[in-house]
């Protein structure tokens, strides 16, 4: 590698000739200041690249480069871009499928509706009966709620062993959701900031260092170039998604209003996340009634 192949690439081809790989293992090996400092001592006091080994005297080319350490970068990110473009798109549908699922999943609805009326059953003549809904912060605390049936049986198992056989299976028809539990809308927000950032104070600097007026070099107006067809490419790009996740974030709020959560008590994060308890609870409930009914000999509970 020389100089000039940093600007001396095809400039009608879509690809990069230097895999993500050998880029990454190139930069690596990129001299420090100081070695640069020796490198040009060097080659003013007349010394002959043929003298040097393999190693110096690609220090050498890289010398010749200007921002040499920028202009790789700029090359690193933009062969990792498509790649993270593509995971916070599916982060992004893996979110919303979750969400979409829990607003579709109609025996989840009837088991909240079968766990409110139990609450009013229960504090019937107390000022909360009569309870028009509910916080779904309570949901993952019903396993800790005991009964007056035995000390080992919990509000969770009553819920379970009375839950018609037709809406039992609720939390099995929701198998996706621990893969989206562990994915954060925040999360991928503050990605596509830092990927925009890395755009616009990388790629887009240097691109518009190489191709200022008063810069002379044909190859780094090459370079310069070629990087601005994937700079101009990548904006949009990331354009695009932010208006995805913007949709995505009016989706999930709405849903979230949908189970009476206005985001003041849990953002969307957890709201996931006790979803995903409350069904792990009730998985755990399920299997402990069933193996409890099959000690005592009476039927099991509905899955």
């Amino acid at each position: 590698i020389n100089a000039e192949y940093m600007g001396d690439e095809d400039e009608e081809r879509d690809e990069w000739v230097l895999e993500k790989e050998t880029v990454e293992a190139l930069g690596k090996c990129l001299p420090s200041e100081d070695e640069q400092n020796l490198i040009k001592a060097f080659v003013a006091a007349g010394g002959v690249d043929t003298n040097l080994g393999r190693a110096e005297r690609f220090a050498v080319e890289m010398t010749k480069i200007k921002r040499v350490s920028d202009k790789f970068k700029s090359v690193s990110f933009a062969l990792e871009f498509g790649d993270d473009v593509e995971r916070v798109q599916r982060d992004l549908n893996t979110l919303q499928a979750a969400f979409e699922t829990l607003r579709n999943n109609t025996s989840l609805h009837q088991v909240l509706k079968l766990l409110l009326n139990v609450g009013n059953t229960l504090n019937t003549g107390t000022m909360r009966g009569n309870a028009k809904g509910f916080k779904l912060a309570i949901l993952p605390r019903l396993q800790g709620i005991k009964t007056s049936v035995d000390s080992g049986t919990t509000l969770m198992h009553y819920i379970v062993s009375i839950c018609p056989p037709e809406i039992a299976s609720w939390a099995k028809q929701l198998k996706a959701l621990p893969k989206a539990d562990k994915l954060s809308l925040a999360n991928v927000q503050d990605f596509v900031k830092h990927v925009a950032l890395m755009l616009e104070k990388g790629v887009l600097a240097e691109i518009s260092k190489c191709l200022d007026k008063k810069e002379d070099n044909p190859q780094e107006k090459k370079f310069g170039r070629k990087m601005k067809v994937f700079g101009e490419w990548a904006c949009w790009k990331l354009s695009k998604v932010q208006q995805e996740i913007v949709a995505a974030e009016a989706n999930v709020k709405q849903i979230m209003l949908f189970f009476g959560e206005d985001g003041s008590d849990m953002d969307a994060t957890d709201f996931l996340a006790t979803i995903t308890d409350f069904r792990e609870c009730w998985l755990r409930s399920q299997h402990e009634v069933a193996a409890k009914n099959a000690v005592l000999g009476t039927p099991s509970v509905r899955t």
